[in-house]
């Protein structure tokens, strides 16, 4: 799992190159009957990156994760934050199409090598994908707040559902203080704990 970090440092460089391959594919004209051939657009830039199984198991973990802040969280003592907690999760982190968080999967496999590739590492990997996706949810709470917006993912807004309003402004913090209570809970006895926190709080 000492690739997490390479992982991770090397997503916002790697889909820079990738973009600029496919830029670089679609600026090429070969006359019709050339048999030279573009070199095919990366599976990243086309979508289909990532296949449905690996979705699934990605999606998999979630109920984990929701048991991992509800069920052995912080907040035992007090029955109903953790059941509001359950629904902020569920309405705001797994509807979107997931990119951010299925990316830094990819990344993992892409970068490693097999012999870290292993069944505990990857759902290492599979957390930290949620935590970038539970990162994008609350900023969009937040933001739907001050953008006066509607719907999000087809849906009312998260401070328009029942009449939250700007309660949900204290839901977006509860959202982002998850992130560095999974990354405490999986991560606190690697030897990168500490860059992991350093990215995230940069973000």
């Amino acid at each position: 799992m000492n690739k997490m970090l390479t992982f991770t440092r090397s997503l916002s460089r790697r889909s820079a190159f990738l973009l600029g391959e496919a830029s670089a594919v679609k600026k090429n004209h070969f006359r019709s009957m050339s048999t030279v051939r573009a070199p095919p657009v990366p599976p990243v830039i086309t979508g289909t990156a990532v296949s449905k199984d690996e979705t699934r198991d990605f999606m998999a973990v979630f109920p984990d994760v929701v048991r991992d802040l509800t069920d052995t969280g912080r907040n035992l003592d007090i029955p109903d934050v953790t059941k509001w907690l359950a629904k902020v999760l569920q309405y705001n982190v797994p509807g979107g199409k997931k990119n951010r968080g299925l990316a830094l999967v990819l990344s993992f496999k892409m970068l490693s090598s097999p012999s870290d590739q292993t069944d505990e590492n990857l759902r290492l990997s599979y957390i930290l994908g949620w935590c970038v996706e539970i990162l994008q949810a609350y900023q969009l709470v937040l933001d739907d707040i001050m953008d006066n917006a509607i719907t999000r993912r087809g849906r009312p807004c998260w401070y328009r559902h029942n009449d939250i309003g700007l309660m949900a402004v204290n839901d977006g913090i509860l959202l982002e203080q998850t992130i560095y209570q999974l990354i405490k809970k999986y991560f606190k006895d690697k030897p990168y704990y500490v860059h992991i926190l350093e990215l995230f709080y940069d973000v």
